[in-house]
């Protein structure tokens, strides 16, 4: 579901909730004193909504990369790779630090820790 955030922080739940907030929050004529102003005013912020709608049906059709799977290949592409006894130690290390950002050792707790990349 998508979550839209007005400027003053309220989330809405469809476009239609940001439609008629906007609406309500700049329609006032109290703020814009003639009945031109306003007119104009209402165009713009038409245009505005129809500039947010058009991100939204872009945002809606944009693929999102699917980073777990992809972390799970080249975590077993990677095993593959270290357990081959035809590897070479320098394609095992190689391989290793493509995946692998950072190691540490807690050895109070006998844990080790890996940060893996997720640019891969």
């Amino acid at each position: 579901m998508l979550r839209l955030y007005p400027l003053d922080g309220r989330m809405m739940d469809s476009k239609d909730a940001l439609h008629s907030h906007l609406y309500m929050q700049f329609s006032l004529p109290a703020y814009y004193g003639t009945y031109g102003k306003q007119v104009q005013f209402t165009q713009q912020l038409q245009k505005q909504l129809d500039e947010i709608d058009t991100d939204i049906k872009k945002a809606e059709t944009a693929s999102i990369p699917d980073t777990a799977s992809a972390l799970r290949s080249a975590i077993a592409s990677t095993l593959e790779t270290l357990r081959s006894p035809s590897a070479t130690i320098a394609q095992k290390y190689e391989s290793a630090q493509r995946l692998i950002e950072k190691c540490c050792f807690d050895k109070s707790r006998m844990l080790l820790t890996v940060y893996y990349k997720l640019t891969f």
